[in-house]
C-alpha cells in the first residue's frame, strides 16, 4: 500500500495511515453503502481497510472486494464478531486503530478527526457522535430514540453504537477480544472517563430499526451483553451511570411524558423478555438492512 501524503491539504494537518477493521456478517445489502462513505475523499494509502467476513452465506466477501479492491477481506467459518474482530487486529498494522459496524456510516473527516485525537497523550479511545437516522421510523422507534439519546451513556464521553477507536497504548490495554456480546462495552470499561474522547462536532450514521420487533430484538441483545460482561469479571471501570435521574428530569416536562413513558417501557419488556427467552442466537435488526437502498437521514 503506498505511503500516505505528509498533510492534508483541505484541513492542514498531519495526515497518518489508519487502520480500519470492519467485521461483517451476511452484510450484502450495506457493506457497499460502509466502504464508499469510508472511502469517499480518503487520500491515496491513507486507510488500510481490513474487512473480517465472518459466516456469511451470501455476497458481502464479492461486495466488499469488489467495492474497495485495495481492501483485505478475510473469510471465517464461523459467525462470530469477537473471532472477526482478532482476526482484524492480526492483519492490521496501522495505529490509530478504527473498528467499525457494517451497517454505519462513518465519512472520513469524522474518521481523520478520530485518529487525530488518539494521538494526544492521555486519549486512549474514542469515537464521533452519532446521529441518528430515523426518517420512516415508526413513532415508537423515533421516542424511543428521542430519550436514549439524552441519557448519560450518548451525553457523556463514550464508545461503541457502531465506531470506537483505539491508540496503540489504547489496545495494550487487553489481549484478545474476548468471546461475549457486548464488544463495545467491554472496551468501553477498560478506560476512565479521563481516558476517553468523544468528537463532538464529527458525526457518523446509525440506521435504527424500521420495526418495533427489531428494536426489542437489539435491545435483548444489549441486556444480554452487559449482564454476560458483568458477570464475566473482565470490566474495568464503571460504564456510565445517572440515567433514572435524568429520566425524572426529562418527565417533568409535560412534552417529554409519552417519549419518557415510551423509553422505559420498552426498556423494561426488553430487559425482561432478554431474562425469559434465555436465547444465546445473537439477536439483530434486518428491517434497516432491508431498507438500506436509497435510504436518508
Amino acid at each position: 500500500m503506498p505511503v500516505p501524503p505528509d498533510r492534508d491539504e483541505l484541513g492542514g494537518h498531519p495526515l497518518v495511515p489508519i487502520s480500519v477493521v470492519i467485521p461483517a456478517h451476511n452484510e450484502e445489502s450495506v457493506i457497499g453503502r460502509c466502504l464508499a462513505t469510508l472511502r469517499d475523499g480518503a487520500a491515496d494509502g491513507e486507510l488500510e481497510i481490513v474487512v473480517v467476513c465472518n459466516g456469511c452465506d451470501d455476497r458481502t466477501a464479492a461486495l466488499a472486494r469488489a467495492d474497495a479492491p485495495e481492501a483485505t477481506v478475510i473469510e471465517l467459518a464461523v459467525a462470530s464478531k469477537s473471532a472477526a474482530l482478532n482476526a482484524g487486529d492480526d492483519h492490521a498494522s496501522h495505529f490509530p486503530r478504527i473498528y467499525l459496524d457494517a451497517d454505519i456510516q462513518l465519512p472520513i473527516d469524522a474518521l481523520r478527526a478520530t485518529a487525530r485525537s488518539l494521538t494526544r497523550p492521555g486519549t486512549l479511545c474514542a469515537a464521533p457522535a452519532p446521529v441518528f437516522a430515523l426518517n420512516g421510523r415508526p413513532l415508537v422507534v423515533r421516542k424511543y430514540y428521542e430519550v436514549w439519546r439524552q441519557l448519560p451513556y450518548m451525553t457523556e464521553d463514550m464508545v461503541g453504537t457502531g465506531v470506537y477507536g483505539l491508540s496503540q497504548e489504547g489496545r495494550a490495554r487487553f489481549d484478545r477480544f474476548p468471546a461475549i456480546t457486548a464488544d463495545d462495552q467491554f472496551v468501553l470499561q477498560q478506560f476512565d472517563r479521563r481516558e476517553r474522547f468523544t468528537v463532538r462536532d464529527q458525526h457518523f450514521v446509525v440506521y435504527p430499526p424500521t420495526t418495533l420487533r427489531g428494536l426489542l430484538a437489539i435491545r435483548r441483545r444489549a441486556y444480554r451483553g452487559v449482564a454476560e460482561l458483568e458477570a464475566s469479571g473482565l470490566a474495568r471501570h464503571e460504564a456510565a451511570t445517572g440515567s433514572g435521574r435524568r429520566l425524572g428530569e426529562l418527565a417533568r416536562s409535560p412534552r417529554q411524558w409519552f417519549a419518557v413513558t415510551t423509553y422505559v417501557g420498552i426498556s423494561l419488556y426488553a430487559k425482561a423478555s432478554a431474562r425469559w427467552r434465555n436465547s444465546s442466537r445473537w439477536e439483530r435488526d434486518d428491517s434497516a438492512r432491508r431498507s438500506a437502498a436509497g435510504e436518508d437521514i
